[in-house]
């Protein structure tokens, strides 16, 4: 068994094991967009929500994303309970909140 928290991606191959670490750095734009295409949202999707990120300040120390990222949300997480994106549904929530936390440097 494998148990994953975190920032952590594991690669196996035969008997090695890799491990990678995607970091959102704060006010780093393509840093959140990499972030979150690992986590497997559609880049496609990803850069529409980074540039609402980017252009708009977050809402509070636990709910970073503001009027226009809650709304890109609302409107585009039916696609992770469809399966349309490489994440479940909840799974995409949390991923995505913690990523624009990271961004404005609540996340620490």
């Amino acid at each position: 068994q494998q148990i994953i928290y975190g920032d952590v991606h594991n690669a196996i191959v035969g008997a090695e094991v890799a491990s990678i670490t995607t970091v959102v750095q704060e006010n780093d734009k393509n840093s959140l967009i990499a972030y979150l295409v690992d986590q497997g949202i559609p880049r496609s999707d990803v850069i529409e929500l980074a540039s609402i990120i980017e252009s708009e300040e977050p809402s509070g120390l636990t709910e970073p994303l503001g009027k226009k990222g809650k709304k890109w949300v609302a409107e585009n997480i039916k696609k992770a309970a469809e399966g349309a994106w490489g994440v479940g549904l909840s799974v995409a929530t949390k991923v995505i909140t913690e990523a624009a936390l990271k961004y404005y440097g609540l996340g620490k």
